[in-house]
């Protein structure tokens, strides 16, 4: 945690962030195995082994004063290396980077503490590497004390408390500073659910009083639901930026692409068209067709199917409008006889989710599960209503669970 001294100002408006074709370059050292010999030969491999690791190549990007901005990409994408860079904390290898005024980093929790000192004595010691007089630190003592919630520890050395203690009474330092500009690094990974939401409810009360923030964290969809932007970046490149809930939808559709799971809705699955087939997928909420259902209401999903093949699996796919994944599962064999076609229907005794908008995939498949005749993407886009509830409280209980009640072969 830092923040940056007055020199790094320019004369661009405050809170304002420029990022021009900015890249980083990093040095990477190979060791010889040391089965080669010598410390000679070694360092001699280290000379001329010395490979250009890019971390980030040449990314652009403009912040308001103001504005909340989300980093989401996988880990080693960049994300880092942009805050430490905006920050000062590192120089880059090209570019240009141009910063309205001082900067609050909430990178590395717990920087400048001392093990050794109490908790009350590291508020003043950190609060005074980060540029606070006494007197300020004394003016908002009470606030960051009563945020931290440990007021009871307060006067034991560092060193005797737990990881999620320490980081919580450096993140409650670093919140108090009243910054105008907010670096912020996996910050809402820090202590257990309370003092996450506090943290989250600290970052929106900022914002609204016009510090700008660049937020990082793993937790894609509370970046989404609280950045005004998102940037999403890819192997050290800017690949997308844009509206939250748009960004946010890509990368999620591309991680669950590259961590496929393996089984009926795997793109690699051997294909064999023709042998059956989906001819409807219907939702059936007290006996009727439906596009909604209740939270903890009872419903099912009918699907009607046909084709040559005697035996088949009938394969489910949930997921969130965004691609996430909520559940998968594939049916024991069973036959359509005769007359080719049954319909197959899944029985939920209680819908598990709060407010939300799903989809399901359907897939049929021969009867060892490893040959797709025949699959329909998201046929069925269902509401899920809860009453005193909206969207915006979104919350998963236990995962869709649909129970293969009957097959009706149909004469």
């Amino acid at each position: 945690m830092s923040i940056q001294p007055e020199a790094r100002e320019t004369a661009i408006p405050i809170g304002t962030i420029h990022f021009r074709n900015v890249s980083k370059t990093y040095q990477i050292l190979h060791r010889a195995s040391p089965r080669i010999g010598a410390w000679v030969l070694n360092k001699a491999f280290e000379y001329f082994r010395r490979d250009d690791f890019h971390a980030i190549q040449d990314i652009s990007f403009d912040i308001k004063p103001g504005e909340m901005v989300g980093l989401v990409g996988s880990n080693g994408a960049g994300k880092s290396t942009i805050l430490k860079l905006i920050a000062g904390i590192t120089e880059p290898s090209s570019g240009e980077i141009m910063v309205g005024g001082p900067v609050t980093s909430l990178l590395e929790l717990g920087v400048g503490f001392h093990p050794d000192l109490t908790g009350m004595e590291n508020i003043f010691y950190n609060g005074a590497i980060m540029g606070m007089s006494r007197d300020v630190i004394l003016s908002r003592l009470e606030r960051i004390v009563e945020f931290s919630g440990l007021a009871d520890f307060l006067y034991e050395p560092v060193k005797h408390y737990s990881s999620g203690m320490y980081s919580r009474l450096a993140c409650s330092v670093a919140l108090h500073l009243e910054p105008k500009i907010i670096l912020v690094d996996e910050i809402l990974a820090v202590g257990d659910a309370e003092f996450q939401q506090k943290s989250i409810m600290k970052l929106l009360k900022l914002h609204e009083e016009g510090v700008t923030t660049l937020l990082v964290s793993h937790q894609t969809e509370t970046s989404r639901d609280l950045c005004d932007r998102l940037l999403w970046i890819d192997g050290g490149k800017l690949r997308s930026e844009g509206t939250p809930a748009r960004v946010h939808a890509e990368y999620v559709r591309h991680v669950m692409e590259q961590a496929e799971i393996p089984g009926p809705f795997s793109r690699s699955i051997a294909r064999s068209d023709g042998r059956a087939r989906i001819d409807h997928v219907a939702l059936h909420v007290e006996g009727r067709e439906a596009d909604a259902v209740h939270t903890d209401q009872a419903c099912a999903v009918e699907i009607k199917v046909s084709g040559t093949e005697k035996t088949i699996r009938v394969a489910l796919k949930w997921t969130w409008t965004d691609g996430r994944l909520l559940s998968q599962e594939i049916s024991d064999p069973f036959a359509l006889g005769d007359s080719s076609s049954a319909v197959v229907r899944y029985e939920i005794a209680r819908w598990p989710l709060m407010p939300a908008r799903v989809e399901l995939d359907v897939a049929v498949l021969d009867e060892s599960g490893t040959v797709l005749f025949h699959r329909v993407e998201s046929p069925l886009r269902i509401r899920v209503l809860t009453a005193g509830a909206s969207l915006e409280e979104t919350l998963v209980r236990p995962r869709v669970t649909a129970v293969l009640n009957r097959v009706e072969r149909i004469v």
